[in-house]
């Protein structure tokens, strides 16, 4: 009896860590979508390793969530180690896209080449002169 008791809060736990990591796939899925919506608007071209970068990201995205229903049916089949270690291998997985998507969103600024980057906005020379005001005046 106890033996039946832990396995099925085994396996209850380890449904609420699939559901969990279900809604952080998700997430990051429309994080992806969002930055990829967001440079088919930006004017000029899209830096090329920013693109393969993200494209990456998405086919991990993608492979991630297709592990999921995977580990569902491990888990409908009661198979405890099995689940466990999918979760975990699906849990390093999403560290990693998350890592990734991150440092894809910081060099979001850079999203456009050198060459189309000289046309930066009037706010953003403000910002720029502001900065250097300090700079000019202890000299």
């Amino acid at each position: 009896m106890y033996l039946h008791a832990k396995r099925a809060r085994q396996i209850a736990d380890l449904d609420r860590y699939r559901k969990r990591l279900q809604i952080v796939t998700s997430e990051m899925l429309s994080q992806a979508n969002e930055l990829d919506q967001r440079s088919k608007y930006v004017s000029g071209e899209v830096n090329d390793a920013w693109s393969k970068n993200l494209g990456l990201a998405c086919d991990e995205l993608v492979r991630l969530g297709e592990t999921l229903p995977l580990i569902e049916q491990l888990l409908e089949h009661r198979n405890v180690k099995e689940s466990r270690e999918g979760i975990l291998r699906s849990c390093r997985m999403a560290a990693k896209i998350s890592r990734e998507l991150h440092d894809i969103r910081l060099d979001e600024p850079k999203l456009l080449d050198d060459k189309n980057r000289s046309k930066r906005s009037p706010e953003f020379q403000q910002k720029e002169q502001h900065k250097q005001k300090p700079k000019d005046q202890k000299a």
